[in-house]
């Protein structure tokens, strides 16, 4: 794929793709360091932990969050798995990552939302 000039200076721009990913990397970096909205499915199994998280995406998306926090726990990475693998497939999810800082990590992730209002 060949990157696109701007006609004025021939200079590559970023693809929309990378643009959009980067703006939602910095959508979910901001909602690490500030309060995010956060779900916690600390003790549910992987059903009711996917129902209770596709409820919650739902609900924040529609209000217009941008992100979210999930609390999946340490444990033994099975729920963390399942989180993951949903939320790679969600149609609400732009960008979703593991924490960075060194208390949350392996333990919660941040999701960046499409808002719900616009992808009627």
């Amino acid at each position: 794929m060949n990157p696109r000039k701007t006609p004025t200076t021939g200079v590559a721009e970023p693809s929309p793709r990378l643009a959009d990913e980067a703006e939602f990397e910095q959508t979910i970096f901001a909602a690490e360091l500030g309060d995010a909205p956060s779900v916690d499915l600390h003790g549910l199994d992987r059903i009711d932990a996917i129902r209770e998280l596709d409820a919650y995406i739902a609900s924040e998306a529609a209000r217009g969050t941008e992100a979210i926090e999930i609390i999946h726990g340490r444990g033994s990475g099975t729920l963390r798995q399942a989180v993951r693998a949903h939320l790679a497939s969600h149609p609400l999810i732009a960008l979703h990552r593991d924490a960075s800082h060194p208390g949350k990590q392996g333990g919660v992730m941040y999701a960046a939302l499409y808002d719900a209002r616009k992808r009627t």
